[in-house]
């Protein structure tokens, strides 16, 4: 439209880019301002971008389109595209017509990393691929004689990581009280925001419930909050408070600690990577980061039998690190395990298991402590 070159997009990008010094921090301060200002529109009029930019509404073709020219101006390399969604079936690029290709989505290359933007949806970061557009077909919307048929890329640019911290206070007589704070970034944070969006109060409470990690004992929540569900630029924080019982066995000499997975190098309940209950095909979308750090505070009239060994781990799926000291009364154990974006046949989910699953050399099943009088 007129609005194309107009000196109101040329101003707005250049108030937006100032004083930004790297293609990403632009590429951010554009899309932020899309995503946060712009609202969809629902009249259905034909707007330049310079009137999507006054008016502050558009639809999503025009909220892409004025994001794509944005950055261009700002000197990044970028496309308007559309995309083909797996949820519309399989994709033929010798027999294909374009109603197969119906999401608009900004193509922009930074440091070497493809990009792919949906201003119109609010939920979705600027480093995020949904999982249905990753490794599907798409089109550059251009003047060109020949239409030019790129592909999304497997896997998200996101950090995608969790950081679970425990603090726990074992009393004389084995009782066990828990803070436990989970941190969620990148798709998982998206994922668990979207479940939480389709689901009702009471199944949502029950979700977040059994998200905690312990699955033995008599557990009483007494406390759990979660942040920033509708701040999407923000990590995802659940934070827990409770208690658990029967965990303990005391003697007149020695006490055991049933730890009931607070070692495993996962803390989903229901996670399962045995091989003899698998049957696809093993799938890494995207490199994840996981840290677990254990405070683990215990009576001063015992004392710890064996500090638990260092870990390191490392196969073609990634590494898994465990450290552990103990000061005084009080046991540190950090986990950090990486895995790398993959693909592997399900033969070779043992490897997989060492960094993931319920028999990795990390899991203490009991920790073993003398009673002094």
């Amino acid at each position: 439209g007129s609005g194309l070159f107009s000196s109101r997009v040329e101003k707005a990008t250049e108030d937006l880019t100032r004083g930004k010094s790297t293609q990403l921090e632009k590429l951010v301060a554009i899309l932020d301002y899309v995503q946060s200002n712009i609202e969809i529109a629902t009249d259905y009029e034909n707007r330049d971008f310079a009137d999507v930019l006054k008016d502050k509404k558009g639809d999503g073709y025009e909220m892409t389109g004025l994001t794509n020219m944005m950055l261009r101006k700002a000197g990044l390399t970028s496309d308007f595209v559309m995309v083909h969604s797996a949820q519309e079936g399989y994709f033929d690029p010798n027999y294909y017509s374009f109603d197969q290709l119906s999401i608009p989505a900004v193509d922009v290359k930074v440091d070497g990393r493809q990009y792919v933007l949906l201003p119109y949806r609010k939920d979705i970061p600027y480093d995020h691929i949904p999982e249905y557009l990753q490794g599907q077909m798409s089109i550059i919307v251009s003047e060109a004689e020949h239409a030019q048929l790129g592909t999304i890329p497997s896997g998200s640019q996101t950090k995608n990581s969790v950081n679970e911290r425990f603090g726990l206070v074992i009393t004389e007589d084995g009782m066990i009280k828990v803070d436990e704070t989970k941190t969620i970034q990148g798709s998982y944070a998206y994922f668990m925001r979207d479940m939480l969006s389709d689901m009702k109060p009471k199944e949502r409470e029950k979700f977040l419930k059994e998200l905690i990690s312990y699955s033995e004992g008599q557990v009483n929540i007494s406390l759990f909050t979660l942040e920033n569900e509708k701040e999407h630029k923000k990590p995802l924080v659940l934070r827990y408070s409770y208690t658990i019982d029967n965990l303990i066995t005391l003697t007149p000499d020695e006490v055991l600690f049933h730890t009931a997975g607070l070692f495993a190098p996962t803390s989903l309940k229901d996670f399962r990577v045995e091989s003899e209950e698998r049957n696809n095909p093993i799938k890494v979308y995207g490199d994840e980061e996981y840290v677990k750090e254990i405070v683990v505070q215990y009576p001063t009239t015992w004392e710890m039998n064996t500090l638990p060994e260092a870990v390191t781990i490392e196969n073609p799926f990634g590494t898994l690190k465990m450290q552990a000291t103990n000061n005084g009364h009080t046991l540190n154990v950090t986990q950090r395990r990486f895995l790398k974006r993959n693909s592997a046949p399900k033969e070779k989910i043992a490897e997989l298991a060492k960094l993931t699953g319920s028999k990795a050399s990390t899991v203490l099943p009991t920790l073993m402590f003398k009673r002094n009088p």
